[in-house]
Formats: structure tokens, C-alpha cells, sequence
């Protein structure tokens, strides 16, 4: 393999991520490896201690929980040794959407803020959207102006972009 296409390999294996959504990731991995993960090691040795561990429930469900959290701290660590930060402050020139952004939109009804990032940073509870979503891949790569469609599950919607921060 030439060094072009190692380059481009590794480039391609690379997770773009914001700031904001990188220092949550180590957060949350350090709150698994640091607390967590201790709290059900201790809730199966608890379990343990009560004898029979065919028919003890409180061991199985503490064991299976370990290994979700097992498969969360392998996945939250692949994340973090792939990851490449977008610095957004970068891009504050540039007026077009793009990972990182802050998109203010409007429909028919009212004004909303998006936040376009990383499929591993979306919380819509946020608006915090994946560029991997219907809305984000409509919005990716716009200018203040431009209106975007997509399909909702409530059928075609359009927005209007207001602000790009």
C-alpha cells in the first residue's frame, strides 16, 4: 500500500466529532470505568454471597448488565481513538452548514436551533442532530437563504435557513 492510500485509509477510519461532543465521550468513559463498572462488579459479588447462582436473579441481571456496560466502554473507547475534532471557531467564517454548526431554521409555525454533529453526539432532547439524519443531510453544505426538504414521518417538510453560527 503507497502512503496516499494509507493516508486516505486513515483518514477514512477517522470519527469527526466537536469539541463539546469529545469531552462528553471521555466523561462518560471515565464515569464508566471510575463508577460504574465498580458499582455492578460490587452487585455481583453481593449476589455471589447469596448461594445458588443458577436460580439467583439478582446475579444474572448484575451480570448481564456488566456486559452491556462492557460493550458501551469498548464501543466509548474505539470512538475515542478514531476521533478527529472539528474545531467549529474554525469555520465561524464560513457561512454554510457543516459538522458543528449551529443552524436556525424556521418552518411555517415557528424558529428552531439545530446543532448539526457526529452521529455519536445526537440528543434530540437538544436538538442536537446527526449529519447522518433526513434534517441534517438537508441542511448540510447550505447558505443563510437557501430552504431544504426533506421527508419526515409525518410526510415532506421545508425549512428555511435563518442563521448559521
Amino acid at each position: 500500500m503507497s502512503k496516499m492510500e494509507k493516508k486516505k485509509s486513515l483518514k477514512k477510519n477517522r470519527i469527526m466529532l466537536t469539541k463539546e461532543g469529545f469531552v462528553a465521550l471521555e466523561a462518560e468513559y471515565k464515569d464508566l470505568i471510575d463508577c460504574k463498572r465498580p458499582e455492578v462488579l460490587k452487585e455481583i459479588q453481593n449476589a455471589r454471597s447469596m448461594g445458588d447462582l443458577s436460580e439467583n436473579g439478582m446475579y444474572h441481571a448484575a451480570r448481564q448488565k456488566l456486559s452491556f456496560m462492557q460493550g458501551r466502554i469498548i464501543e466509548v473507547e474505539e470512538i475515542l481513538k478514531k476521533a478527529e475534532i472539528i474545531d467549529s471557531r474554525v469555520k465561524s467564517g464560513v457561512k454554510k452548514a457543516d459538522l458543528g454548526s449551529i443552524v436556525v431554521v424556521a418552518d411555517q409555525e415557528k424558529m428552531i436551533n439545530y446543532s448539526l454533529v457526529s452521529p455519536h453526539e445526537v440528543n434530540i432532547a437538544v436538538n442536537k442532530i446527526s449529519l447522518e439524519s433526513p434534517i441534517g443531510k438537508s441542511l448540510y453544505g447550505r447558505r443563510i437563504g437557501d430552504t431544504v426538504e426533506f421527508e419526515a414521518p409525518a410526510g415532506k417538510k421545508k425549512l428555511k435557513v435563518i442563521e448559521i453560527r
